[in-house]
């Protein structure tokens, strides 16, 4: 009666040469367990989670579609973040929905419409499978891309006054 999840962290070298990058683009990823509610107050190993999040430079909210209302599942991690910690929330982050082999195209998009009605202001949400491997070039793509940024905006130089 539970989403499943990991347990620990576990941390995985991603090349970018896999999706038709260059051999130079790799970034080092790590997959968190998911946060459950009260997981700020200690709820679960919720703490522990929820530093590991905070060492990360861009967060990626994999939402399963087969979940019965994904949206109350982003609500509920975004929540924990902010009670932790409320500079977490402002981290860049992307959205992807994951097993969409597992659901037909007319229910996928409904269940992205339903998602987007509710949550407007997030302007992109990908989809991908890990079983088939469908969409995961686009999100890797977009998760270098995010990181690129990232990484770029911390090495300018502090302005002295």
């Amino acid at each position: 009666a539970y989403h499943f999840t990991t347990l620990i962290p576990n941390l995985g070298l991603v090349t970018m040469q896999q999706f038709g990058g260059s051999i130079q683009q790799s970034f080092l990823a790590c997959d968190l367990p998911g946060l459950i509610e009260g997981a700020h107050e200690g709820k679960g190993l919720g703490i522990q989670f929820l530093k590991h999040v905070a060492r990360n430079r861009v967060l990626v909210h994999l939402l399963d579609v087969n979940s019965e209302d994904p949206a109350k599942d982003y609500e509920t991690i975004m929540n924990e973040m902010k009670l932790f910690d409320k500079k977490l929330p402002k981290k860049p982050q992307i959205v992807a929905f994951n097993k969409i082999d597992t659901r037909s195209p007319e229910e996928l998009e409904q269940i992205m419409a339903t998602f987007k009605k509710t949550y407007p202001k997030i302007k992109e949400v990908l989809t991908f499978s890990g079983v088939t491997g469908e969409g995961l070039k686009p999100l890797m793509f977009k998760i270098w891309n995010v990181l690129e940024k990232e990484k770029a905006k911390s090495a300018k130089p502090i302005k002295q006054k």
